[in-house]
Order: C-alpha cells, then sequence, then structure tokens
C-alpha cells in the first residue's frame, strides 16, 4: 500500500515539472515573437501617439543636435582695429572651391599712431622747407575721413571656405582728413589749415580661419599681412621774410602741389570674428 501512494506521488510531481517546463517554453516564445514583430498588440497599445509630447522632445532633440551647416557667405568685424582707430566689417563669399571674394569697409575715427610712429621714426627733418608727414600728424588734429574700402581675394590650402590656412591678396584705400595747428615751430601758419592724407595699400598676408559654435557657423580668424602703403598728402611750405623794418617774418602756407610718401614694408596682424550661413 504503500510503495503505490509513493509512486502516486511521483507521477504527480513530475506532471507539476512537465507543466512548469511546458508554461515557461511557452512564455519564452510569447516574448521571442513579441520582440520580433514591432507591430504586435501590447506595442501598439502602450505606444505613445504621433502627436504625443514625447515624440514632440525628441524631434526637437535631433533638431537641436543637427550637423553643421554649410557655409558660403560670412559677416565679420575686425576688434583689432580698434587699436588703428578704425571700424572695420568685412563680407566674404566663395564663388569657387576655396576661392573667396571679400569686400572690406570702415571708418577712421582718429589718428592711426602706429603709422605715425613710423613716419617719425624713418621720415624725420624737413623737405625743402616743406613739412614731412611726421610734422603734419604731429602738429595737426584728426577732421574726419572716408570710407575705408578694402577688395580682397583668398584661397584656402583645404580647398573649402572658412576651413584652415589660407593665402590673401588684397588692396585697399582711405583718405583721412586733418587740421593743422595755427603754429608749427613757433611759426604761424596762414590760409587754409585743412589737409588730407590719401592712402593706397596692396598686400600679400596670411591667415587661419576655424569655426565653431552649436552650428559650427561662429567664424574666427588670425590673419597677417605685408606689403606697401602709398601716400599722397596736402603740402604746406615754409615762407621766410622780414618785416618792413627787418625783422625776421616766417609762416607756413598751403600750397597747390602735394607731398608723397611711402610705408614699407607695412605690416598688419589682427583677429577678426562673425557668422557664416
Amino acid at each position: 500500500m504503500f510503495l503505490a501512494l509513493d509512486f502516486k506521488n511521483k507521477i504527480k510531481i513530475l506532471s507539476v515539472k512537465r507543466s512548469i517546463i511546458i508554461f515557461v517554453l511557452i512564455f519564452r516564445t510569447v516574448l521571442s515573437v513579441a520582440q520580433i514583430n514591432p507591430e504586435n498588440e501590447l506595442d501598439k497599445k502602450y505606444r505613445p501617439s504621433e502627436n504625443s509630447i514625447f515624440n514632440s522632445l525628441n524631434k526637437k532633440n535631433e533638431k537641436s543636435y543637427s550637423s553643421s551647416i554649410e557655409i558660403k557667405n560670412g559677416l565679420n568685424f575686425c576688434p583689432t582695429a580698434l587699436f588703428r582707430s578704425r571700424v572695420l566689417f568685412y563680407y566674404e563669399r566663395e564663388i569657387y572651391k576655396g576661392l573667396v571674394f571679400n569686400i572690406g569697409v570702415g571708418k577712421a575715427f582718429g589718428k592711426d599712431f602706429l603709422q605715425y610712429t613710423y613716419f617719425a621714426t624713418f621720415n624725420s627733418g624737413h623737405l625743402n622747407n616743406t613739412l614731412t608727414p611726421s610734422d603734419i600728424l604731429g602738429y595737426s588734429s584728426f577732421s574726419g575721413s572716408s570710407p575705408y574700402l578694402s577688395v580682397h581675394l583668398r584661397l584656402y590650402y583645404s580647398g573649402k571656405a572658412f576651413d584652415g590656412g589660407y593665402v590673401d591678396f588684397n588692396y585697399a584705400h582711405e583718405r583721412t582728413d586733418f587740421l593743422l595747428n595755427s603754429r608749427i615751430y613757433d611759426w604761424p601758419v596762414n590760409g587754409s589749415r585743412n589737409g588730407s592724407f590719401t592712402m593706397n595699400a596692396y598686400n600679400f598676408g596670411f591667415g587661419y580661419t576655424y569655426t565653431g559654435g552649436r552650428k559650427n557657423n561662429f567664424i574666427h580668424e588670425f590673419f597677417t599681412s605685408f606689403g606697401t602703403k602709398f601716400f599722397t598728402l596736402s603740402s604746406f611750405e615754409r615762407v621766410d621774410g622780414t618785416t618792413s623794418i627787418g625783422s625776421p617774418n616766417s609762416y607756413y602756407r598751403k600750397i597747390s602741389f602735394e607731398t608723397y610718401a611711402r610705408i614699407f614694408p607695412a605690416v598688419n596682424f589682427g583677429y577678426i570674428f562673425g557668422f557664416g550661413f
């Protein structure tokens, strides 16, 4: 009798084990099918709708981390020109692979003291009783200027605009006006005291550009250039004479012909930043 009961218990245990194994196999099969088939009923039931806020947030995140834009144009400002009493802006556009055309526009608001230092160092002394460029800059005040204009042709080594190193050829034109002091070297200035410096500059330069920012369209540029500046300036001549009683009577006066000057080598360097689009 005990053997019969023991045999029946073993059969029950085996049946329970078999049922558990079958249940596990069926459950694993259902999970596998649910993972393989993305369109099962459970996914459809619990998937957020297309207008859900969660889907909207995901789309916004995708846009915010979108890839950088391709830059073909740039609007830039040169803060280092302020040290030379100028406000300068540039617009540049890629016209071919890595070849960029650049236009600069600006305005002087004071004397260029680096320019004055050059003239004072290398052009001292009088020229046939005519005021030198350093005399004019040293004994005058700034009174105005024409717009500063420049054109550049730039070639990037990489063949892509606003990317890495480049070489640059440029031309610049500007006129600055001055008002001569009423007396120079203790001699008066008779007649008109207004004059001007007209500059034509030719430069060859090197630089490096890189982009940054969220969309990689914020432009940073470092440059240096070497060239020549040619100046045409108003002339003031000293006239020596005597009064009716024989005492010295010397004075300066503006004359019709102009004086010419040159800065060589003309060295420029600076930093530019802006936005590309």
